[in-house]
């Protein structure tokens, strides 16, 4: 994922905090990328921003990635926040419940955390949901993040920041 995608001005939203739809296109983009590459014998595919309608046809929510082959394959889904505090936190959870029951698959909440305050926050249990905080750290010069799980386990991932040339004027915010 490139960071400067997530952390340069112009998508940092009026909270000083990356994006939320930032966030959702990088990891789109992402997945429809990896999932052919990683498993090209089977038919994955990524639909975002998967609406359903209630009992009366009317939009309700909607699910930001819904990765699935038809139905004779395990389907995931994620519902990716930013910098969610404890009630956002907990309502992507309960909405994540509520996905994983409609489009019966697995969904994973994954909360970017810019700032590490509530990086073991997890909320309380939920059926079917992962609740994953992914935590963006600038250590130096040198791009990681800590990707931390209710179950207490953390992978550390290296980011890899290529050099590139930005197609409007913008600076690389200094997160710590």
């Amino acid at each position: 994922m490139c960071i400067r995608h997530l952390y340069i001005s112009k998508v940092i939203n009026a909270s000083e905090d990356p994006s939320e739809y930032a966030f959702q296109s990088e990891f789109a983009a992402i997945f429809r990328n990896l999932l052919p590459k990683a498993y090209p014998d089977l038919r994955y595919r990524v639909l975002v921003e998967v609406k359903e309608r209630n009992d009366e046809g009317k939009r309700r929510q909607r699910l930001d990635l819904l990765v699935r082959d038809g139905s004779s394959l395990p389907a995931y889904g994620f519902e990716l926040a930013v910098a969610a505090g404890p009630e956002s936190f907990r309502k992507h959870c309960v909405r994540s419940e509520e996905y994983s029951k409609l489009h019966n698959c697995h969904v994973y909440m994954v909360n970017l955390c810019a700032t590490p305050t509530l990086n073991n926050y997890f909320g309380k249990g939920y059926q079917n949901v992962t609740p994953v905080n992914v935590v963006i750290k600038n250590n130096g010069g040198t791009w990681n993040a800590e990707v931390r799980y209710s179950t207490g386990d953390i992978r550390n991932v290296v980011i890899k920041n290529p050099e590139w040339d930005m197609i409007f004027d913008s600076t690389l915010r200094d997160v710590v």
